[in-house]
Protein backbone atom coordinates (compact mmCIF):
# COMPACT_ATOMS: atom_id res chain seq x y z
CA UNK A 1 0.00 0.00 0.00
CA UNK A 2 1.08 3.44 -0.81
CA UNK A 3 1.63 5.87 1.98
CA UNK A 4 0.19 9.26 1.60
CA UNK A 5 2.42 12.09 2.33
CA UNK A 6 0.16 14.28 4.41
CA UNK A 7 2.45 17.25 4.53
CA UNK A 8 2.91 17.20 0.84
CA UNK A 9 -0.80 17.01 0.20
CA UNK A 10 -1.51 19.97 2.43
CA UNK A 11 1.14 21.95 0.66
CA UNK A 12 -0.32 21.07 -2.70
CA UNK A 13 -3.78 22.11 -1.56
CA UNK A 14 -2.39 25.43 -0.39
CA UNK A 15 -0.74 25.94 -3.75
CA UNK A 16 -4.03 25.20 -5.50
CA UNK A 17 -6.08 27.63 -3.29
CA UNK A 18 -3.76 30.65 -3.69
CA UNK A 19 -4.82 31.48 -7.30
CA UNK A 20 -8.43 31.16 -6.35
CA UNK A 21 -7.97 33.58 -3.51
CA UNK A 22 -6.34 36.09 -5.84
CA UNK A 23 -9.26 35.90 -8.22
CA UNK A 24 -11.73 36.31 -5.32
CA UNK A 25 -9.96 39.35 -3.97
CA UNK A 26 -9.76 40.88 -7.43
CA UNK A 27 -13.50 40.43 -7.91
CA UNK A 28 -14.14 41.84 -4.46
CA UNK A 29 -12.08 44.94 -5.24
CA UNK A 30 -13.92 45.41 -8.52
CA UNK A 31 -17.27 45.21 -6.76
CA UNK A 32 -16.14 47.69 -4.12
CA UNK A 33 -14.81 50.07 -6.74
CA UNK A 34 -18.03 49.86 -8.72
CA UNK A 35 -20.07 50.49 -5.58
CA UNK A 36 -17.86 53.44 -4.65
CA UNK A 37 -18.11 54.89 -8.17
CA UNK A 38 -21.87 54.50 -8.24
CA UNK A 39 -22.24 56.06 -4.81
CA UNK A 40 -20.05 59.01 -5.81
CA UNK A 41 -21.94 59.84 -8.99
CA UNK A 42 -25.38 59.27 -7.48
CA UNK A 43 -24.54 61.62 -4.64
CA UNK A 44 -23.28 64.22 -7.06
CA UNK A 45 -26.44 63.92 -9.20
CA UNK A 46 -28.68 64.31 -6.18
CA UNK A 47 -26.72 67.38 -5.12
CA UNK A 48 -27.03 68.85 -8.59
CA UNK A 49 -30.79 68.27 -8.53
CA UNK A 50 -31.10 69.93 -5.11
CA UNK A 51 -29.01 72.90 -6.26
CA UNK A 52 -31.11 73.31 -9.37
CA UNK A 53 -34.34 73.20 -7.35
CA UNK A 54 -32.98 75.77 -4.88
CA UNK A 55 -31.91 78.07 -7.74
CA UNK A 56 -35.37 77.85 -9.33
CA UNK A 57 -37.07 78.62 -5.99
CA UNK A 58 -34.78 81.60 -5.42
CA UNK A 59 -35.49 82.94 -8.91
CA UNK A 60 -39.26 82.64 -8.43
CA UNK A 61 -39.05 84.47 -5.07
CA UNK A 62 -36.96 87.23 -6.63
CA UNK A 63 -39.48 87.60 -9.49
CA UNK A 64 -42.45 87.84 -7.12
CA UNK A 65 -40.65 90.42 -4.97
CA UNK A 66 -39.80 92.43 -8.06
CA UNK A 67 -43.41 92.41 -9.27
CA UNK A 68 -44.94 93.31 -5.90
CA UNK A 69 -42.44 95.98 -4.85
CA UNK A 70 -42.98 99.35 -6.59
CA UNK A 71 -40.04 101.03 -8.15
CA UNK A 72 -38.42 103.60 -5.85
CA UNK A 73 -36.01 105.92 -7.62
CA UNK A 74 -32.71 106.65 -5.92
CA UNK A 75 -32.34 109.82 -3.88
CA UNK A 76 -29.92 111.40 -6.35
CA UNK A 77 -32.19 110.80 -9.31
CA UNK A 78 -33.05 113.93 -11.31
CA UNK A 79 -36.73 114.55 -11.92
CA UNK A 80 -37.72 115.67 -15.38
CA UNK A 81 -41.19 116.98 -16.27
CA UNK A 82 -42.54 115.64 -19.50
CA UNK A 83 -44.90 118.18 -21.01
CA UNK A 84 -47.80 116.80 -22.94
CA UNK A 85 -48.21 118.46 -26.25
CA UNK A 86 -51.52 120.19 -26.50
CA UNK A 87 -53.24 119.51 -29.76
CA UNK A 88 -55.56 122.27 -30.88
CA UNK A 89 -59.15 121.26 -31.29
CA UNK A 90 -60.08 120.80 -34.88
CA UNK A 91 -62.77 123.07 -36.07
CA UNK A 92 -65.71 121.23 -37.45
CA UNK A 93 -65.79 122.40 -41.01
CA UNK A 94 -69.12 120.75 -41.57
CA UNK A 95 -70.82 122.74 -38.81
CA UNK A 96 -72.18 125.91 -40.19
CA UNK A 97 -73.73 128.58 -38.07
CA UNK A 98 -76.87 129.85 -39.62
CA UNK A 99 -78.64 132.85 -38.31
CA UNK A 100 -82.37 132.40 -38.18
CA UNK A 101 -84.24 135.57 -38.62
CA UNK A 102 -87.22 135.62 -36.31
CA UNK A 103 -90.11 137.35 -37.97
CA UNK A 104 -91.40 140.27 -36.06
CA UNK A 105 -94.76 139.82 -34.51
CA UNK A 106 -97.50 141.28 -36.57
CA UNK A 107 -99.40 144.02 -34.84
CA UNK A 108 -102.56 142.86 -33.20
CA UNK A 109 -105.69 143.89 -34.99
CA UNK A 110 -107.97 145.54 -32.52
CA UNK A 111 -111.57 144.55 -32.93
CA UNK A 112 -114.02 147.43 -32.67
CA UNK A 113 -115.46 147.70 -29.21
CA UNK A 114 -119.17 148.08 -28.71
CA UNK A 115 -120.31 150.49 -26.01
CA UNK A 116 -122.44 149.48 -23.07
CA UNK A 117 -126.14 150.02 -23.64
CA UNK A 118 -127.91 152.25 -21.12
CA UNK A 119 -130.69 153.39 -23.46
CA UNK A 120 -131.90 152.77 -27.00
CA UNK A 121 -133.98 154.58 -29.61
CA UNK A 122 -137.01 153.16 -31.39
CA UNK A 123 -135.91 151.44 -34.61
CA UNK A 124 -138.94 152.80 -36.49
CA UNK A 125 -141.30 155.71 -35.87
CA UNK A 126 -144.63 154.09 -35.06
CA UNK A 127 -146.98 152.84 -32.38
CA UNK A 128 -146.55 149.51 -30.61
CA UNK A 129 -149.14 147.10 -32.02
CA UNK A 130 -148.28 144.04 -29.91
CA UNK A 131 -146.61 144.14 -26.48
CA UNK A 132 -143.77 142.06 -25.08
CA UNK A 133 -145.07 138.90 -23.40
CA UNK A 134 -142.52 136.18 -22.62
CA UNK A 135 -144.74 134.37 -20.06
CA UNK A 136 -148.36 135.17 -20.81
CA UNK A 137 -149.58 133.92 -24.24
CA UNK A 138 -151.18 136.44 -26.62
CA UNK A 139 -153.46 135.80 -29.56
CA UNK A 140 -151.92 135.42 -33.06
CA UNK A 141 -154.20 136.25 -35.99
CA UNK A 142 -152.02 134.46 -38.50
CA UNK A 143 -151.65 131.24 -36.50
CA UNK A 144 -155.09 131.58 -34.87
CA UNK A 145 -153.74 130.49 -31.52
CA UNK A 146 -152.30 131.81 -28.28
CA UNK A 147 -148.53 131.96 -27.84
CA UNK A 148 -145.80 134.00 -26.09
CA UNK A 149 -144.42 137.09 -27.81
CA UNK A 150 -140.68 137.59 -27.16
CA UNK A 151 -140.55 141.06 -28.69
CA UNK A 152 -142.69 143.99 -29.69
CA UNK A 153 -144.39 144.80 -33.01
CA UNK A 154 -143.96 148.46 -34.02
CA UNK A 155 -146.33 149.84 -36.64
CA UNK A 156 -144.67 150.90 -39.92
CA UNK A 157 -145.29 150.95 -43.65
CA UNK A 158 -143.57 148.54 -46.00
CA UNK A 159 -140.47 150.33 -47.20
CA UNK A 160 -140.02 152.53 -44.08
CA UNK A 161 -136.39 152.82 -42.92
CA UNK A 162 -135.25 150.76 -39.95
CA UNK A 163 -132.56 152.30 -37.70
CA UNK A 164 -129.96 150.75 -35.39
CA UNK A 165 -131.22 151.23 -31.82
CA UNK A 166 -127.65 151.79 -30.49
CA UNK A 167 -123.99 151.64 -31.48
CA UNK A 168 -122.83 148.11 -32.21
CA UNK A 169 -121.52 145.52 -34.65
CA UNK A 170 -123.61 143.51 -37.08
CA UNK A 171 -123.33 139.94 -35.79
CA UNK A 172 -125.48 138.04 -38.26
CA UNK A 173 -127.86 138.36 -41.22
CA UNK A 174 -130.09 135.46 -42.22
CA UNK A 175 -133.56 134.44 -43.41
CA UNK A 176 -135.75 132.97 -40.66
CA UNK A 177 -138.48 130.61 -41.91
CA UNK A 178 -141.01 131.98 -39.43
CA UNK A 179 -140.00 135.64 -39.00
CA UNK A 180 -138.42 136.46 -42.39
CA UNK A 181 -135.28 138.50 -43.11
CA UNK A 182 -133.39 139.05 -39.83
CA UNK A 183 -130.51 141.30 -38.73
CA UNK A 184 -128.77 140.89 -35.33
CA UNK A 185 -126.57 143.64 -33.83
CA UNK A 186 -124.30 143.11 -30.81
CA UNK A 187 -124.17 145.98 -28.27
CA UNK A 188 -121.56 144.74 -25.76
CA UNK A 189 -123.55 141.72 -24.66
CA UNK A 190 -127.02 143.02 -25.25
CA UNK A 191 -128.21 142.08 -28.73
CA UNK A 192 -130.96 143.63 -30.83
CA UNK A 193 -132.95 141.63 -33.40
CA UNK A 194 -134.81 143.18 -36.37
CA UNK A 195 -137.27 140.89 -38.24
CA UNK A 196 -139.90 141.08 -41.02
CA UNK A 197 -137.43 143.16 -43.05
CA UNK A 198 -137.18 143.45 -46.77
CA UNK A 199 -134.53 141.02 -48.10
CA UNK A 200 -132.30 143.84 -49.44
CA UNK A 201 -130.65 145.04 -46.21
CA UNK A 202 -128.24 147.98 -46.07
CA UNK A 203 -125.51 146.36 -43.91
CA UNK A 204 -123.21 143.32 -43.99
CA UNK A 205 -122.06 140.92 -41.32
CA UNK A 206 -119.21 142.46 -39.30
CA UNK A 207 -120.12 146.08 -40.07
CA UNK A 208 -119.78 148.62 -37.28
CA UNK A 209 -122.95 150.66 -37.02
CA UNK A 210 -123.83 153.80 -35.10
CA UNK A 211 -127.04 154.58 -33.30
CA UNK A 212 -129.68 155.83 -35.79
CA UNK A 213 -127.90 154.48 -38.92
CA UNK A 214 -130.16 152.77 -41.48
CA UNK A 215 -129.82 148.99 -41.56
CA UNK A 216 -132.74 148.19 -43.91
CA UNK A 217 -136.44 148.73 -44.56
CA UNK A 218 -139.69 147.19 -43.34
CA UNK A 219 -141.02 144.29 -45.44
CA UNK A 220 -143.59 141.48 -45.25
CA UNK A 221 -141.25 138.45 -45.00
CA UNK A 222 -142.53 137.11 -41.62
CA UNK A 223 -144.90 134.25 -42.58
CA UNK A 224 -146.01 133.74 -38.94
CA UNK A 225 -147.25 137.38 -38.70
CA UNK A 226 -148.43 137.98 -42.28
CA UNK A 227 -152.06 138.49 -41.19
CA UNK A 228 -151.06 141.40 -38.92
CA UNK A 229 -150.77 145.00 -40.10
CA UNK A 230 -147.35 146.00 -41.60
CA UNK A 231 -144.85 146.32 -38.76
CA UNK A 232 -141.27 145.69 -37.55
CA UNK A 233 -140.79 142.81 -35.11
CA UNK A 234 -138.12 143.96 -32.63
CA UNK A 235 -136.43 141.95 -29.82
CA UNK A 236 -133.69 142.50 -27.20
CA UNK A 237 -131.70 139.75 -25.42
CA UNK A 238 -129.22 139.95 -22.55
CA UNK A 239 -127.31 136.70 -22.80
CA UNK A 240 -130.03 134.06 -23.03
CA UNK A 241 -132.67 136.22 -21.36
CA UNK A 242 -135.32 138.02 -23.36
CA UNK A 243 -135.67 141.70 -22.37
CA UNK A 244 -138.64 144.03 -22.83
CA UNK A 245 -137.34 146.71 -25.26
CA UNK A 246 -139.74 149.34 -23.89
CA UNK A 247 -137.81 149.47 -20.63
CA UNK A 248 -134.70 150.76 -22.44
CA UNK A 249 -136.29 153.30 -24.78
CA UNK A 250 -135.03 156.82 -24.30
Amino acid sequence: MKKFNVAKSVENEKKKSQPEKKIFYSLLMCVFAAALFTSFFSGKSAKNLRDAAEDKTAQSKQTSVTESTPYVPPENAVKTDVKKEETPEKEDSTEQKTEVEIPSASPEVEMPKTPEVTGIIKPVNGEILKLFSDKTPVYSKTMDDWRVHDGIDISAKVGDSVFACADGIVEDIFDDKKMGTTVIIDHSGIKSKYQNLSPNVAVQKGDEVAEGSVIGVVGDSASYEIADAPHLHFELTDGNVQVNPEKLFK
